[in-house]
């Protein structure tokens, strides 16, 4: 059986290769995009209203975080916070409608649909433009029949709050319900 012999590259020729490589690719990339059809660009008008996001979440440190990423962006975040710690960024949920801190991790079909009833004509929800789900990301099961779009962003476990299996089993095929929604 024939041995396989390792050479070493001298660094600087490594170097050399790593910087060859990339000066390929950006040309390879240059050439592919000067070659596609010039299609011609459409100006979005920007609304004049700006984007709307709800959250529920039950930990204030990851909206916090979405909060500030999105500053620059002057975007509207409606933080009806569920966490117990709440009370540190002063975003607890007031007047929120059917879900609380005791149903709202893991709420029921029924609770669900009471939330669709009770939020389906409200103004402020009407002005939402899309939700935002942390802790727990199967918190937008709640958000799906507004048809908006759902941002999941899993801080630990995604089943959280899906505590038996046909729960969990649900919220992945919700999941790909989400995931294969255009909205």
């Amino acid at each position: 059986m024939a041995s396989i012999r390792l050479i070493r590259i001298p660094y600087r020729q490594l170097r050399y290769i790593k910087q060859l490589i990339i000066m390929l690719f950006c040309l390879g990339s240059f050439l592919v995009v000067n070659t596609l059809p010039k299609k011609s660009f459409v100006i979005i008008k920007r609304s004049e209203r700006n984007l709307t996001i709800w959250s529920n979440d039950f930990h204030i440190s990851t909206i916090q975080d979405i909060k500030y990423q999105l500053q620059p962006f002057n975007v509207n975040l409606i933080d009806n916070s569920l966490s117990n710690h709440c009370h540190l960024t002063k975003t607890c949920a007031e007047n929120l409608k059917i879900l609380n801190k005791i149903n709202g991790i893991s709420p029921t079909i029924d609770e669900r649909q009471q939330f669709y009833q009770a939020y389906k004509d409200d103004p402020v929800m009407n002005n939402v433009d899309a939700f935002i789900c942390f802790h727990p990301t199967a918190m937008c099961e709640v958000f799906m029949p507004f048809n908006r779009p759902l941002i999941i962003i899993a801080s630990t476990r995604y089943e959280m709050g899906r505590f038996s299996k046909e729960e969990w089993t649900k919220w992945n095929e919700n999941l790909q319900i989400i995931a294969l929604n255009s909205r």
